[in-house]
């Protein structure tokens, strides 16, 4: 997704729909006219070298365009003037007309009024761009689940729907018989869910309905990209509306997804009361990251009590 800065597990997920299922994506917009087909094009234009998030060429037996789809975890001020230069720029490389789809994720941060072209004066230049805004949380989530295409399955918790539809999609995700490819999946849909639902339900749901279990995810930088960013949400709110409020957030969190952890690998045991006394979010990520070398219940019991103390 453009304009972000480093690459991101959000700009993986939506990477992984545009390249596996093209067709369910261009319908998800609204870019794909009856009876169409679709090739993709090269990401890479010339003039100067920029990088679109996704091209493809449609044609349909009435129409031969360029789709453009930019995906933004969330809208940008820039995305006009980004879309001019690439609409510009693609146009170049095809000479076919371009027709660009802004597909936002969240509607956190989303602008009243936003607009939809946007035109550059350049002395003797004049150029216009026009482009559609696709906001994903007014898409039927229902909708989507029944072109029955897996790769669209974690973009469904962020769409028009609530827990039903949150579930459905979980379950789709357990018939995915390739396991590699139901890894990549479910991490996606962790990525993409935490945007709604708090990290530690959402990895609930993939354990429960998507038949995966958790320590999977210990590992990924998927994973390791939500924790930061919700030890970093702790502590911004911590700065904006008082340290205290802001730092029990984050840690709420942490220790939903570790006691959950703690209750599938040690059954009977409660420490719910120790845990609540860390109050270091550092120490609890730890604990969570080092527990499954942990393999004796007293010393579980032992490295908590001893956290615990130290607050």
């Amino acid at each position: 997704m453009s304009g972000a800065g480093d690459k991101k597990p959000y700009d993986t997920a939506f990477k992984d729909l545009a390249d596996q299922d093209p067709v369910a994506l261009l319908r998800l917009v609204g870019a794909l006219p009856e009876g169409a087909t679709v090739k993709p094009l090269p990401r890479e234009m010339t003039a100067p070298a920029l990088f679109a998030d996704q091209p493809y060429e449609v044609i349909s037996a009435t129409e031969h365009f360029v789709a453009h789809l930019e995906a933004q975890t969330y809208y940008a001020d820039d995305v006009p003037a980004r879309v001019a230069k690439y609409q510009a720029i693609i146009w170049i490389n095809t000479g076919l007309p371009v027709r660009t789809y802004v597909l936002v994720l969240s509607p956190n941060r989303m602008p009243a009024e936003v607009p939809t072209e946007f035109t550059v004066n350049a002395d003797g230049l004049t150029l216009t761009a026009r482009f559609h805004v696709v906001k994903l949380w007014e898409i039927d989530a229902q909708w989507a689940l029944a072109m029955n295409s897996e790769s669209l399955l974690p973009f469904v918790s962020l769409m028009k729907g609530g827990q039903d539809e949150f579930k459905q999609s979980t379950q789709g995700l357990a018939r995915v018989q390739d396991q590699m490819r139901k890894l990549e999946l479910a991490l996606h849909f962790f990525v993409l869910g935490s945007l709604r639902y708090p990290a530690a339900d959402v990895l609930h749901m993939i354990e429960r309905y998507g038949m995966f279990p958790l320590e999977k995810f210990k590992d990924t930088p998927g994973y390791q990209f939500i924790l930061a960013q919700g030890l970093e949400k702790g502590r911004e709110r911590g700065l904006q509306e008082g340290l205290q409020e802001g730092l029990q957030e984050g840690r709420h969190s942490l220790e939903k997804v570790l006691l959950a952890q703690i209750k599938k690998q040690f059954p009977g045991i409660d420490l719910k009361a120790d845990l609540d006394l860390i109050g270091d979010l550092h120490q609890l990520e730890q604990l969570f990251f080092d527990l499954d070398r942990i393999t004796d219940a007293e010393e579980l019991r032992s490295r908590v009590k001893e956290l615990a103390t130290k607050n």
